[in-house]
């Protein structure tokens, strides 16, 4: 069954009408729609929907039942799994083959893998023809919600990059009400990926004011969750950064050049390549 079939079920078992449950928390025609799989609400709506059914979510997790839920949790691990190892020809393959827009388009959260999916694929395989605009249905969900939970967090450290420049700022300064209450394993390593993420982008528009706020917090969250690689990271672009505004030039190369042969030694060429061509792209 689809969530809003047990929605439906739930509702009727409790001899509740639609306006009995959708008052105050969302139109009785956006429940309807939700009921029959054309409409699916913002996470903190979803909870409040629960909260009016006297059910928690681990309750209606049970109702949905693990076969229902098996096959969306396939698509996503698989997903995962390619966008890890890189294989993103075979990802885009199954993005189009397999795991196409129908069989995302009736659960929220295949909805946004897919697409975020999509987005990696395109952004680096086919970069000439992004449109970040594609991708705002991501933030508009975000955007939607009151506050974050493990769910969003993840999504906007992996999906940010898709964002744009405008609604990536918006983003940043929402985390401050809506992210920092959130606590999970690798929360603090998910907020310093969101941040080195925030300070690329910043950089790509020439700010380098938000760029160096967003390298600081990268750094700090990085530093937070004892991650080497973050903190090396950070530090790389806290100096670029500074060499772009014309202090100590000489010494901030060489401590680039240092912090990048550290990715060297500690086995992460692909990484030290990378942070290569980005000096090399944010110097010239």
């Amino acid at each position: 069954m689809t969530v809003g079939e047990v929605l439906r079920q739930l509702r009727i078992d409790k001899n509740l009408t639609q306006r009995e449950v959708a008052t105050g928390i969302m139109s009785r025609s956006h429940l309807s729609e939700l009921e029959h799989g054309d409409y699916y609400p913002a996470y903190d709506t979803m909870l409040r929907l629960l909260r009016r059914l006297n059910i928690t979510l681990t309750e209606f997790q049970t109702e949905i039942g693990a076969v229902s839920d098996e096959p969306g949790r396939a698509y996503i691990q698989h997903t995962n799994h390619l966008s890890t190892e890189q294989k993103l020809p075979e990802l885009e393959r199954y993005l189009t083959e397999v795991f196409t827009d129908d069989v995302a388009k009736s659960d929220l959260r295949l909805r946004m893998k897919r697409l975020n999916m999509l987005g990696l694929v395109n952004f680096e395989l086919h970069p000439q023809t992004v449109n970040l605009n594609d991708y705002q249905p991501i933030f508009d969900y975000l955007l939607g919600c009151q506050n974050w939970h493990e769910y969003e967090i993840r999504l906007l450290a992996n999906s940010i990059f898709l964002a744009q420049y405008d609604v990536a700022k918006m983003l940043a300064h929402q985390f401050v009400t809506k992210g920092r209450r959130v606590h999970f394993h690798d929360f603090k390593i998910k907020v310093a990926l969101f941040f080195h993420n925030l300070m690329e982008i910043a950089l790509d528009h020439g700010d380098d004011r938000l760029s160096k706020q967003y390298a600081t917090q990268s750094l700090f969250y990085g530093k937070a969750a004892h991650s080497l690689s973050f903190q090396i990271d950070a530090e790389i672009f806290l100096e670029l950064i500074a060499t772009r505004a014309g202090t100590d030039i000489g010494q901030n190369k060489q401590k680039i050049e240092h912090r990048i042969s550290m990715f060297e030694e500690l086995g992460y060429q692909d990484v030290a390549n990378n942070r290569l061509q980005a000096v090399k792209k944010y110097l010239t």
